[in-house]
């Protein structure tokens, strides 16, 4: 039992590093610029809070790394945030590729609860 809550551990921790890297693409990339949002059907009023929630995620994930309740709290959190940003992707006519990163962080936070 202890080691798969070390491999959630891990899992979190990677799922951290990825969601900083994507916080980090997206404020730089034009690519994913009010256009991209626009095509999404992301509402403006909850634009601002995008960067905000990925930076509160990856914090949660770090502090909440070897943590089991703390850490299930929020990776159901996470499941919530990606499954909307699958359904953004797919209500918008987004192909696989598209839908495929938020759907697996998706399942990688379904997996460390």
């Amino acid at each position: 039992m202890r080691q798969h809550a070390r491999v959630r551990s891990k899992i979190a921790l990677a799922l951290a590093a990825f969601q900083a890297a994507d916080l980090v693409v997206t404020q730089v990339s034009p690519t994913y610029g009010e256009a991209h949002l626009d095509h999404l059907g992301v509402p403006v009023r909850l634009r601002p809070l995008l960067p905000v929630i990925k930076v509160g995620a990856v914090c949660a994930l770090i502090a909440t790394a070897n943590h089991e309740r703390a850490r299930s709290v929020t990776s159901a959190a996470l499941v919530a945030y990606y499954t909307a940003a699958a359904t953004f992707h797919v209500l918008s006519g987004d192909g696989f590729v598209d839908v495929a990163p938020a759907a697996a962080c998706g399942c990688l936070a379904a997996a460390i609860m």
